[in-house]
Formats: C-alpha cells, sequence, structure tokens
C-alpha cells in the first residue's frame, strides 16, 4: 500500500443558507483569498449558494472548487469540513459549534435590522468563533492558524432564548 501518493485534503465548507449572500461567495472565490487558505494547506472548497448568482467560472487551479443550491442537510458536508464559513445564522452557527468545528462567520452587512451580527459577535466575544465582514475577510485569515477556539457545550436551551431576547 503506497500512503505517500496520497494527498491529505483539507477543505473549506461555505455556507450562505436560504438567503442570497452573493458577496461572501465572490470573496471566497477571490484569486487573494484562494491562495491564502491554500498557503494554509487547504485543497478544495465547497460552496453553498442558496439562492445566489453562479459563482464565476474559476479556472485559477489554486483550489479545487464545487458549489451546489441546497440539500436536504449540510450534516455531512459540515462533518467533513475541516473549516466552516457561514452567514451569521442562528442554526449555521448552533449546528458548526455543536459538531466542534473551527467556525469563520461573515457578517451580512447588506441585510437591515441584521440580529445575526449580535449573535456573531457575542460568540466571537466567547471564543467560540472568528468573525469579519467580506471586506475584512482576507485579514481575518492571517489569524486563523493561531485561533484556538473555546470548547462549545451545547446545553441548556433557554440560555440561547433569554439571549436572543435580551438583544432583541
Amino acid at each position: 500500500m503506497d500512503t505517500g501518493s496520497k494527498k491529505h485534503r483539507k477543505v473549506v465548507f461555505v455556507t450562505v443558507g436560504t438567503t442570497r449572500f452573493d458577496r461572501l461567495i465572490s470573496t471566497m472565490c477571490d484569486d487573494t483569498v484562494c491562495e491564502k487558505l491554500k498557503s494554509l494547506g487547504f485543497t478544495e472548497m465547497r460552496l453553498q449558494i442558496g439562492n445566489g448568482e453562479l459563482p464565476l467560472d474559476n479556472n485559477n487551479d489554486i483550489i479545487a472548487m464545487n458549489y451546489f443550491r441546497f440539500k436536504p442537510s449540510l450534516n455531512s458536508d459540515m462533518e467533513t469540513a475541516d473549516l466552516i464559513v457561514s452567514h451569521a445564522g442562528a442554526g449555521s452557527c448552533m449546528e458548526s459549534l455543536s459538531m466542534n468545528k473551527l467556525l469563520l462567520v461573515v457578517i451580512n452587512d447588506d441585510l437591515s435590522e441584521n440580529h445575526q451580527t449580535e449573535l456573531a459577535f457575542q460568540f466571537a466575544t466567547d471564543g467560540y468563533l472568528l468573525c469579519c465582514k467580506c471586506k475584512d475577510f482576507p485579514n481575518i485569515l492571517d489569524h486563523l492558524s493561531n485561533f484556538k477556539p473555546s470548547f462549545y457545550t451545547s446545553g441548556n436551551p433557554s440560555l440561547f432564548s433569554n439571549y436572543m431576547d435580551s438583544v432583541l
């Protein structure tokens, strides 16, 4: 058996949920971002693009990419990912954190009354994830290799609902 010839895959999974977040998808497909991801050892990127625009044909050979709109469940994509890049939706954040995955949340500042921002910033303050806006994404990647997330323990759902009540 020749194990030396097999490359280790290191996967980034990107999810926008059911919304349009074209700016996140275009940011992820940018050559600068792909180069930074490659320098961090990532070899593949899977993008869940929701109702958004299809990504431009990416022939840069920097990092392997594929995309899809929706699936009944994103569980297998999340479980096989080494890094999850997500919109700030509560469901995506909670699911990623419950899997103890490295999570980078990107705020969609095009949304009005964006309650997701408070949730993302609170989780970042608590050390569970990194958080940024699209324009800052390439810079936040510089901090990724040194980031050691706090271990998230899901438990008392009333704590989450109490927090959401306090910010809304």
